[in-house]
């Protein structure tokens, strides 16, 4: 008896992306059910979520009760934090978004609470200190917007603040 499978097909969904616990979850149809999936290829598990702890390009190995065939699905995680502390002590002394690689396509533009532009840059290549003009600026919050392409080729956009502390 031949059974005829449909191939794997699988998206990626990240959820809490720009957070400090982003995940990853597939969604897979096709092949033979029930499904394991994993984030390095070798250790697989029944559950199509991973918890990330940190920016980067993943990808998902996705493979049916068959095990005919293995299906990659590429992921991108991006985070930025919440503060930083510009004052040359060797911590935190930039602001960037961290980027899945430095493939990723993208620009940041840095806005002060009345939107006044302090800085616009390529998170890849490029961070901020603290300053406009080469002049210290103040201890409050900033607002960011990042236009980016994601795994999948997707343009999309983010907005956010975060904290400069002196």
């Amino acid at each position: 008896m031949v059974i005829e499978r449909t191939p794997l097909e699988g998206s990626i969904t990240v959820t809490n992306d720009f957070t400090n616990q982003p995940l990853i979850q597939s969604t897979v149809t096709g092949g033979v059910g029930p499904y394991l999936y994993s984030i390095d290829g070798i250790n697989y598990q029944s559950d199509s979520v991973f918890n990330i702890n940190q920016a980067g390009a993943y990808t998902v190995y996705v493979k049916d009760q068959s095990d005919c065939s293995i299906l990659k699905i590429p992921a991108c995680v991006f985070t930025y934090d919440k503060f930083f502390t510009p004052n040359n002590d060797g911590i935190n002394d930039f602001w960037t978004v961290k980027m899945p690689n430095n493939k990723t396509k993208a620009t940041v533009t840095i806005f002060d609470r009345f939107g006044k532009l302090i800085k616009q840059f390529d998170p890849s290549k490029d961070s901020w200190d603290g300053k406009l003009n080469k002049e210290a600026l103040f201890s409050t919050d900033y607002w960011f917007v990042i236009d980016y392409i994601n795994c999948s080729g997707e343009s999309k956009q983010f907005k956010s603040h975060f904290s400069l502390k002196r």
